[in-house]
Parts: C-alpha cells; sequence; structure tokens
C-alpha cells in the first residue's frame, strides 16, 4: 500500500493499489483531493506555490504569494506586490491610489504621469501638479492667478468666478475687461471720466470735459447743473459760467448785484463812487450813491479826492475801507 486516505483534510497522500485499482496523487503534489494536476492541496516541490489546486512556479499577474499558496490581488488591481495584495499597477482609466486602484483620485490630489493619486500643494482645491502654482482651482475666500491660490487679484487685474483676469491696458485697476470698466489710470497724466453719474468705473481720459472737476482721486465729477466749469459739485463752487449768467462769488447768477458789471460772464467791482456802472473805472458810473449826483459818467460829492461817500453810512472812506464794508469784510 502506497496511499494514505487523510481523514482530516479527505486527501490522498502518495498512491494505492487495490483490486488491480491504482490511484495516485498527479506528481506536482504531495497531498491532493483527486488525480489531476488541478488538484494539488500541497506541492510535493519546495520551491513550487499553490494556485487555483495547481503547482506553479510563479503565481503570475493578478496573484501574490504568502506561505507558499497564490492569492488574488485586490480586485481592482492590474497587478499587486509579490507577497500582499495591494496594487503596483491598476487598469486603463483607473489610478492607484494607497494600494487600490479608483476611477477618480479624491479631492486635493491628482493623477501622476505613472497613474498614480499624488497630493496637491496645501493652497489648491484641485491641481494638475504638486507645486504651489500647479493649481487648477482654489478653496473658498482665495482666487486663481496664473496657478496660484491668492487673497488678491493684485494691480492690472479684476476677479471673476474666482479667478485673475486682466483689465484693460489703459487701467492700474478695473472692476472688468473693457476700457469703461477702469477704477484707476495706468499713465499718471490720465484722470478717470465715469460713463453715469452713480459709476465708480469709467474711462481713462487726458482731462476732465466741461461740467466735471477733477476731485482728489483723479476721478471726474460732475458740477452743479448751474456751472460751467467748477472746482466742486456744490453750486458755490462754480469757475466759470454759460451765457447769460455771470460768476459772482462762485456762484452763477442770472445779473450781477449792485455795485458789479458783467464782463466774459464774470462780475467785476465798479469803481467806489459808482452805485451802479457798465466798467470799472471812475467815469463807467450808470448811477450814484443818494448823495452824490451823476455828471458824465462821474459820481460827484463833497468828498476830498481820495476818498468815496458810502451809501449806507453816508461816511466818506477810504478806497480800501470802502471796498471792505461792501463786501461786509471787517475793516481796521
Amino acid at each position: 500500500m502506497f496511499l494514505r486516505w487523510s481523514k482530516k483534510s479527505f486527501s490522498w497522500v502518495g498512491c494505492i493499489s487495490k483490486n488491480t485499482t491504482k490511484k495516485c496523487c498527479h506528481g506536482s503534489c504531495s497531498e491532493c483531493r483527486g488525480p489531476t494536476q488541478h488538484e494539488c492541496l500541497s506541492c510535493s516541490d519546495p520551491a513550487a506555490s499553490l494556485k487555483d489546486g495547481v503547482c506553479v512556479f510563479d503565481c503570475g499577474a493578478g496573484y501574490y504569494n504568502q506561505e507558499g499558496i497564490c492569492y488574488a490581488c485586490d480586485s481592482s488591481c492590474a497587478s499587486c506586490f509579490p507577497d500582499n495584495p495591494k496594487c503596483t499597477s491598476c487598469p486603463t482609466g483607473t489610478a492607484l491610489h494607497h494600494g487600490k486602484c479608483i476611477t477618480q483620485c479624491p479631492t486635493q490630489h491628482y493623477v501622476d504621469n505613472h497613474s498614480r493619486c499624488r497630493a496637491c500643494h496645501s493652497s489648491c482645491a484641485t491641481c494638475w501638479g504638486p507645486s504651489v502654482s500647479h493649481c487648477i482651482s482654489c478653496p473658498s475666500g482665495l482666487l486663481l492667478h496664473q496657478g496660484q491660490c491668492v487673497e488678491a487679484c493684485g494691480e492690472g487685474l479684476y476677479p471673476q468666478d474666482s479667478t485673475c483676469h486682466n483689465c484693460h491696458p489703459s487701467c492700474r485697476s478695473c472692476v472688468g475687461p473693457l476700457a469703461s470698466d477702469c477704477l484707476r489710470c495706468l499713465k499718471p497724466e490720465e484722470v478717470l471720466l465715469p460713463q453715469h453719474i452713480h459709476l465708480r468705473h469709467g474711462i481713462c481720459t487726458s482731462g476732465c470735459p466741461e461740467h466735471s472737476f477733477l476731485d482728489n482721486l483723479q476721478t471726474c465729477r460732475d458740477c452743479h447743473p448751474s456751472c460751467q466749469y467748477c472746482t466742486g459739485p456744490s453750486a458755490e463752487n462754480c469757475s466759470s459760467c454759460l451765457s447769460p449768467s455771470s460768476l459772482f462769488e462762485g456762484r452763477c447768477v442770472p445779473t450781477c448785484p449792485q455795485g458789479f458789471f458783467t464782463q466774459d460772464n464774470q462780475c467785476q467791482a465798479c469803481h467806489p463812487s459808482c452805485q451802479t456802472c457798465s466798467g470799472p473805472s471812475q467815469a463807467d458810473c450808470a448811477s450814484c450813491p443818494p448823495q452824490a449826483s451823476l455828471q458824465s459818467g462821474y459820481c460827484t460829492t463833497g468828498c476830498q479826492e481820495g476818498r468815496f461817500l458810502s451809501s449806507v453810512t453816508g461816511e466818506c472812506l477810504s478806497k480800501s475801507a470802502f471796498s471792505a464794508a461792501r463786501f461786509n469784510v471787517p475793516f481796521s
């Protein structure tokens, strides 16, 4: 007798001849469950490994060897390590991550040239490489600029859809890509002209047009409607007027007050001797104070030469005192 029946494993060991029938394991098996080479339970050659009932000298792709037995790699693998189930390569369309092949890398990872998932730089939400300048998108609150995630776009750029875009070449800062989207101008000699009174942005131009003034932000702002030109937004900030108005103490008035005449759309002071006049000289009087009389354009009084009669006080005043009283300026 050459075959032994093992009750423990229900396997054959060696061979047995009985009633002219000989039953043996295949030569590659040291133990088996049947006579073929696919029914081995252990191998006769110590260098062989058992794979699905067959004794082989190489487990082959998709398998790993552990204590002489071939086991299948993880089901996601194309191949795995020789002695454990973790993947070393993946089928097409998948990537290796922590020993498994997955169809999509986790967040903040990218697929490298060897089909492996690699971590993005910590500043990126998604990326195509490991560097700080390899970002594709950014976490909330950051903006993408030239592959980097930044807190602000900086000069010459504006944010849109979480990405920094170039301003128009005429803008130093802007809200969009157009020439009319500038917030500040690139050239220091240019000024910003908003396209609407309520807008902060506009075009960059060489100077402000009529009916506007330049504020301290180098931006053209609308004058008061009464002004042609101005130095500020109120009715008291006019610097010139449209006909028939005339400029008087920063305001555009329909007629100049008493004691002034109109010249080049500005109110000019009459000579101190005149109550009303047509020009600046002593001979241009059109009417006189009550105590004076008009003679050939002159207002004559009893005041000595160089002093003029005040229609308010009736006193003869020096020219400087007279002018101060006219403009309500204290005189000393």
